[in-house]
Formats: C-alpha cells, sequence, structure tokens
C-alpha cells in the first residue's frame, strides 16, 4: 500500500482533486486558492475517473485486437505461402524430372537407332566378304591346278588340254570382273542420326515449359461412365486435349474414383496410356446400384464429372433375400418415396405403413386404402376400397381433392385397385378391375380416358391388377384373369407374353408388376414367386421360393433393391 501523499504547504493528506485546476489539494487548500473551483473527495472522483478510463481503453483494446487478427492472418498466409513454396518445389521438382526422363529416354532412343544402324552395316559387311572368300578360294583352286598342269604334265598332255585351261581361265576372269570389290555399304552412315537438344524448349528465364492438357474440354467416353455390372470389369476411355483442342502429346496425370453410392465402398479403378492423348480408366464394381464416377486430369476434374453410373445386378443372381421387414400385416400395395421411405397399403388392417429400410416408423390409419403412389412433388396418392375414389394428399396427409367415381360416359369405378404415375407425363394410371379397363387422370385428378374391355382377345383385360411403364412411356397392365402381360403403346396393344401355368415363362394369378430398366418383374399369387421377363417379353429368370408366399405389389428402387409385399406372410421382403 503507497503512503498517503501530503500537501507541502499545509502538511495535511491530499484527499481533494480540484477540477478546475487539476490538481490534489488538501482542506486548507480550499479554504486559501480553490473555494470558488469545483472540487471533490479524490476517493469519489476516482471511481469516475477509473470508469472513463476504462471506456476510453475501449477503442485500444478493438485496435489490439485488430492488431492480434492481422498478425494472425499474416501467420496464416505466412503458413499458406510455406506450403504453396513447398508445393511449386515438389512441382517444379516433379516437371524437371519428367523432363530429364524423357531426355534420358530420348539419348536411349537415339543410341539404340546408331547401335541399330551399325549393326545392319556390318551384317552387310560380313555377308560381302563371305561372297569374296568363295569367289577367292575359287580362283586359288584353278591357279593352283593351272600350275601343277603345267609343272608336271608332259608336252602332249599341256597341248591336249590347254583349251580347256584357257577357257576355265577366262571364265573366271569373267566373273571376277562382275564383282563389286567396293564395300557395300559404305561404312559411312548414309542417314544423319541426330539429336538436337534445344535448350530454350525446355527452358524459358530459368522456368520448365510444360504444356498441360485443358481439364474442362478433355472428355470421357465408353459405357463405364452409365453403367456397368457387377463383378464384371468394365472401362471408358479419357481423352486429353490442349486449350486449343489438340490431343495431347505429352504425358498427362489422370486419376478416377469410383464410390458406391449405396454403401460408400470405393471401387479401384486403374489407368493406362493408349495413345494419342488418351487413355483406358478400367474397374471393377462389387456392390450394386447407384455409383459416382469422379475423373481428374492434374488434379482437375473433366467436363462432365461426376458421372453417375449404375450397376446392374442380373436377376439371375437374386437368390436369397438381403432384407425381411416383419409385422405389416398383409400388405396390398407398395411405393418409395425421394429418400428411400417405404409407403405400404394394409386394406385388411385399414391402415399405410409408412417405412424406413431399416424398420417401420409411422403407422395412418385410413379405411381399405388400395393403390398407393408417390408423385414428384411428394403428394401422396391413394385408391379407396370404400368408395372407390382416388384421393390425393400432401405429404404431411392433408386431403387435397379426390376424383369422384361417376364420369359420364366413362362409366362408374368398380372394384378399385392399384395406381402408378406414367413418368412421361405425370397422369395417374388407375387398375378399375371391376370394368376391366385403366382409368386416366390428370394430376388435377380429372379423368382423361379409359382404355380396355372384358376379354381375352389382344387389348382386352380380364381383371387388371397393377400396371407399370417402361422408360419409353409404354404402359405395362398384368391381368389376374388372363394370366398374363400386356404391352400398351398410345392404348394400343403391341405385345402380349405369359401364359396361365406354372412352368418357367408361365404365370398363375399375377398380382404386381414393376419396370427396371429393361427387366419387367411380375409377382406370381399362386406360385410364390416373382417372374423376371425383358421388356420385350422374354423369360429372363424366377427368384423366391421358398421366402415368398402369395406376393403382391412390388417396386425397385434407384439402386435396383427389390422391394415385395409378401401378403401371406405379413412382410416386406427385398432382394
Amino acid at each position: 500500500n503507497p503512503e498517503p501523499m501530503t500537501c507541502e504547504e499545509h502538511q495535511e493528506q491530499l484527499k481533494i482533486y480540484c477540477f478546475d485546476c487539476g490538481l490534489l489539494i488538501c482542506r486548507d487548500c480550499i479554504i486559501k486558492d480553490h473555494k470558488e473551483h469545483e472540487f471533490e473527495f479524490v476517493k469519489k472522483c476516482a471511481l469516475e475517473i477509473k470508469q472513463a478510463i476504462q471506456k476510453s481503453k475501449g477503442p485500444l483494446e478493438q485496435a489490439q485486437g485488430q492488431i492480434k487478427d492481422a498478425r494472425k492472418s499474416l501467420e496464416e498466409s505466412g503458413k499458406e505461402l510455406d506450403a504453396q513454396e513447398a508445393h511449386l518445389e515438389k512441382k517444379i521438382n516433379h516437371s524437371f524430372d519428367e523432363v530429364v526422363a524423357v531426355i534420358e529416354q530420348r539419348r536411349r532412343d537415339v543410341l539404340g537407332t546408331v547401335s541399330k544402324k551399325m549393326k545392319e552395316k556390318r551384317l552387310s559387311l560380313s555377308h560381302q566378304d563371305e561372297v569374296l572368300d568363295a569367289h577367292s578360294a575359287q580362283i586359288q583352286g584353278l591357279l593352283d591346278f593351272v600350275d601343277q598342269s603345267i609343272g608336271n604334265a608332259s608336252d602332249e598332255e599341256i597341248v591336249s588340254i590347254h583349251k580347256q585351261l584357257q577357257h576355265k581361265m577366262e571364265a573366271e576372269t569373267k566373273c571376277c570382273s562382275d564383282l563389286d570389290l567396293k564395300p557395300t555399304p559404305s561404312p559411312e552412315i548414309d542417314v544423319e542420326i541426330s539429336f538436337v537438344a534445344e535448350v530454350e524448349d525446355f527452358c524459358q528465364k530459368g522456368a520448365v515449359v510444360i504444356t498441360l492438357a485443358d481439364p474442362s474440354i478433355c472428355k470421357a467416353e465408353g459405357p463405364g461412365i452409365e453403367k456397368a455390372e457387377i463383378s464384371v470389369p468394365t472401362q471408358l476411355t479419357v481423352h486429353t486435349v490442349y486449350c486449343n483442342g489438340q490431343p495431347c502429346s505429352e504425358k498427362q496425370l489422370i486419376r478416377a474414383e469410383v464410390k458406391s453410392v449405396v454403401d460408400c465402398s470405393v471401387v479401384r479403378a486403374e489407368v493406362r496410356e493408349s495413345g494419342r492423348g488418351s487413355y483406358l480408366v478400367s474397374y471393377c464394381p462389387e456392390v450394386r446400384g447407384r455409383h459416382r464416377l469422379d475423373v481428374f486430369v492434374n488434379q482437375q476434374p473433366i467436363a462432365g464429372s461426376p458421372f453417375e453410373v449404375f450397376v446392374e445386378y442380373p436377376p439371375t443372381q437374386l437368390g436369397k433375400p438381403v432384407q425381411v421387414m416383419t409385422g405389416v400385416g398383409k400388405p396390398y400395395a407398395i411405393a418409395l418415396d425421394k429418400t428411400g421411405q417405404l409407403f405400404v397399403t394394409q386394406p385388411w388392417h385399414n391402415a399405410i405403413s409408412v417405412l424406413t429400410k431399416n424398420s417401420r416408423s409411422v403407422s395412418i390409419e385410413m379405411v381399405e386404402p388400395r393403390g398407393i403412389a408417390i408423385g414428384e412433388d411428394d403428394s401422396i396418392l391413394v385408391t379407396s376400397g370404400v368408395t372407390g375414389e382416388l384421393m390425393k394428399f400432401t405429404k404431411d396427409w392433408a386431403l387435397v381433392q379426390k376424383s369422384g367415381i361417376d364420369f359420364g360416359a366413362g362409366g362408374k369405378v368398380s372394384n378399385i385397385g392399384r395406381v402408378k404415375i406414367n413418368p412421361s407425363n405425370q397422369n395417374y394410371y388407375v387398375c378399375d378391375r371391376g370394368n376391366h379397363c385403366i382409368r386416366v387422370f390428370d394430376q388435377d385428378l380429372k379423368y382423361i380416358r379409359s382404355f380396355g374391355s372384358k376379354g381375352n382377345e389382344l387389348g382386352c383385360l380380364i381383371d387388371p391388377f397393377d400396371v407399370s411403364f417402361d422408360t419409353d412411356g409404354h404402359v405395362y397392365v398384368v391381368e389376374n384373369g388372363n394370366s398374363r402381360v400386356q404391352k400398351f403403346s398410345f392404348n394400343k396393344p403391341v405385345l402380349v407374353f405369359g401364359k396361365h401355368g406354372s412352368g418357367l415363362g408361365e404365370l398363375s394369378d399375377p398380382r404386381g408388376i414393376d419396370i427396371s430398366g429393361s427387366l419387367v418383374y411380375v409377382t406370381e399369387w399362386s406360385n410364390h414367386r416373382v417372374s423376371v421377363f425383358s421388356t420385350g417379353g422374354k423369360f429372363m429368370c424366377c427368384f423366391g421360393q421358398p421366402d415368398l408366399c402369395s406376393p403382391q405389389g412390388i417396386i425397385t428402387d434407384k439402386d435396383g433393391f427389390v422391394y415385395i409385399c409378401c401378403y401371406g406372410k405379413d412382410q416386406i421382403i427385398a432382394y
């Protein structure tokens, strides 16, 4: 604690502050010199002064904070510079390594060319030497024979054979005159072989000039960017080009990443160069359904990347269920929303169950709901087995409107069945089982038309139980009464497939239909199975036994999984 301050003149403690003079004073000072001034006890005014000082500190503290933030930003910028320097150093080293590698490869190529050319020359000289050696041996033999004849033969013998000797020597002389005694080819290389290293092409003001592809105009093509088959290798080709659109002549860094949307597993992708700036990417998916394919050139995505790839699962491999959801009493129809929730009607339990793919989440009470479908705007369509109407709800189950049942010349609905939405025109197709026809409504539930009438002829229907659509807008109707499927185009029949029976390709009490890609799935109540056909009507396979019992509605999701209403076991079974 500091000692009290005292007045030098009056020897009293300075307990008062004079605002006018700005001095500490004592009580005697007030009487003598400050009684007309404004003053206050130090203890009291000190508190106010402290508060004022504290308040004055605000801008300084704010400035200090700003300086602190600025220094932190400078520190981060410094770190960023360090990282950028390291990145550039790595990139420059990599670029120079590539240049050195190219030069070394070129050196090996040139040396190899020289070696090959010299080998060809030596081979030619060796062959010419062999020819000359053979002629030399032949001439020496003739000369030895002549010398021996002259030295050892009698005069009579010389006279008798001289013409033969003369003839042989003339012939050999003529043969020698035809010989090319000069080395052929010349030891010199007749084609100039050289490697000119243009320094300016590699360096410019100390920086390596590397020409890179423009990822924004690089393209990928091939089946691998759209679809694949599980456990089957698939490929795509990446074409790299410069900013002028010309194919890249230098090697580029190509990377491909394939990831399953279903379980987030990563598929290994291999890349190899195929020439003229193109690269072949190969991968083999092991999970069915949607995959994300990212393709990068020099760490940047190419045009169109990422791609959505659908990995098909052959229906012949749909052996065992992948999931069984129990406790869904007498499921009749089934639909999927955008989030993957399943909507299941249970008319004999007066309910609609909304299920996640793991468990039941909620049950909606409704009297005898039959068909169900989900619109693009998340609206919910339900057919009522009590009133025979088509009803439209919001996603929160608020009733929007009803269709009514009397359509004048169109007649009245009788024994209403399932409802589906045609993706090509967003119209609603309702199965009128009692009148053996399909009724079509627009999005405001206004009746448009109907097609079909009772009978087993082409274009006629008996007890149409369900309806589905392919990507071309064709309508497929499954007939419980005729045990068949009819394909319609613009309300006109174009194809019929299936007939009553239990054999392969035959149908017994077909109740549900759904189409995924080029495959048509049909549930069979009496055969306790699902038969699969192509959209052209060709039988592919069947599955479901012995797990299914009296299957009803069926639907496939975006990843190719098949969900079936197993009416006889109170289950939803997924394959």
